[in-house]
């Protein structure tokens, strides 16, 4: 009966001490959950900021590969000269 009442003790210990130990392990199985869930959520945040950054870098510098062949044409006209000769139309117009 002595050896039952032993085996039957070390049996309970064991199962209250293990109950415990569990527990702990729970709670720093919770602690290590969070902390991994939020640093999951600020590299993620970081991630996203940098493509944001490089994409607007990128939209910024972008500058298309120019060809040499003009695409318009650019004129200088005197104004002193159109001035001139708008005048002169006036005074005609203002003659008739």
């Amino acid at each position: 009966m002595k050896a039952s009442t032993m085996f039957n003790t070390a049996l309970i210990s064991s199962v209250l001490l293990g109950g415990s130990a569990m527990a702990q392990q729970s709670k720093v199985e919770d602690v290590v959950t969070n902390m991994l869930g939020q640093l999951m959520a600020s590299t993620t945040l970081e991630i996203q900021m940098d493509v944001q950054e490089a994409i607007a870098n990128t939209v910024y510098f972008f500058e298309p590969e120019s060809t040499h062949s003009p695409r318009g044409s650019v004129s200088v006209k005197d104004l002193s000269a159109s001035n001139k000769a708008a005048d002169a139309e006036q005074d005609d117009e203002q003659v008739q």
